[in-house]
């Protein structure tokens, strides 16, 4: 494993696009990439990565893990390219936050043991939620991850929920949400970040059950603010939606206590480990990227490896396509 503490050497680094420079656009994503390698991997880093790269059999079993303080959060570290590829399609690579404690450990083996200890089920809860403007592929993703979870995990150590779109009313997932006694969630849906007000990014759900009534906006402080009514048991979610790991400026903290959804349910939720999306990300690279993720994580029990899985998986079925769909993915591990 190789841990870099970044807090100094990323405040060094300045860069520049074509967009405001906050959005880090993606015709941009290997030149900044490059920029980040060069600035970034040299002297210590740099020795330590050659020594762990001697070590290991295989370069995707190198696993890079950095830590960023928060006013680095929105560093784009998934875009570091050696000059010859993306280092996400080489090795596994998560985030994490300092100074932000987490509650419990994030392995899925860990706590698959914890809770065998306690005679509980791991619970899983799959959420679809096709709202205005329609998203072909929102249902059918969740229904082949229920298909495929159901069949491939023993009912005796697993349960496995989903809500449809005719089903996942507000007050229906609200509901749910008030001390939540899931340990993953997984939503499929539209996502939105609030670029001057982060506290104000949302998931979207019908008012009613059977698509009726108006489109309610759930942002992300309602969804913190839910979720601590009571204890929750939520491990890990993923936010299969536009924009989830969006982040604003760092100035917006004297708004808000956090950046955009996922930097709030790790800062704020005290969810351990979150998966979300800095960009839009196609119907087909959504469904796919999710249903290699859990094939993965399933088979193997480590989140970043299961993303790296994923991300590979996902630009050999769309090689020459949009690199949202791979590139675009963000995974925040805490503990």
């Amino acid at each position: 494993m190789l841990a870099a503490a970044l807090e100094a050497e990323l405040s060094s680094i300045i860069f520049t696009s074509a967009d405001d420079g906050h959005r880090y656009a993606k015709p941009h994503a290997q030149m900044l990439g490059n920029n980040i390698f060069s600035q970034l991997f040299e002297k210590k880093i740099q020795e330590s990565f050659i020594v762990a790269s001697n070590i290991v059999n295989h370069q995707s079993d190198l696993k890079l893990t950095f830590a960023f303080p928060h006013s680095n959060y929105r560093f784009p570290i998934e875009f570091l390219h050696d000059g010859s590829d993306y280092l996400v399609l080489k090795h596994p690579l998560k985030r994490s936050i300092t100074g932000i404690p987490s509650r419990r450990n994030t392995g899925l083996s860990h706590l698959l043991r914890e809770l065998q200890e306690k005679h509980e089920k791991l619970r899983i809860l799959l959420i679809a939620s096709n709202t205005r403007p329609r998203i072909d592929n929102v249902d059918k993703e969740v229904e082949e991850l229920y298909q495929w979870l159901t069949t491939v995990l023993p009912p005796n150590h697993f349960i496995v929920d989903r809500l449809s779109t005719d089903e996942a009313s507000y007050e229906t997932v609200m509901t749910l949400l008030k001390g939540c006694k899931y340990h993953m969630l997984h939503y499929a849906g539209h996502g939105h970040h609030d670029e001057n007000f982060p506290a104000n990014s949302s998931l979207y759900f019908w008012k009613k059950k059977n698509r009726q009534g108006e489109v309610l906006p759930l942002s992300v402080n309602t969804l913190k603010n839910t979720l601590l009514i009571k204890e929750h048991s939520l491990r890990f979610i993923y936010l299969s939606c536009c924009s989830s790991s969006a982040s604003s400026d760092e100035s917006r903290m004297l708004n808000d206590n956090f950046l955009g959804m996922a930097d709030g349910l790790i800062t704020m939720a005290r969810i351990p480990s979150v998966l979300g999306f800095r960009w839009s990300v196609s119907d087909r690279g959504a469904k796919e990227c999710a249903l290699a993720f859990y094939e993965s994580l399933f088979d193997q029990g480590y989140l970043d490896t299961a993303l790296f899985n994923a991300r590979c998986r996902v630009k050999g079925i769309e090689d020459g396509q949009d690199i949202g769909d791979w590139l675009s993915p963000i995974l925040i591990v805490q503990g």
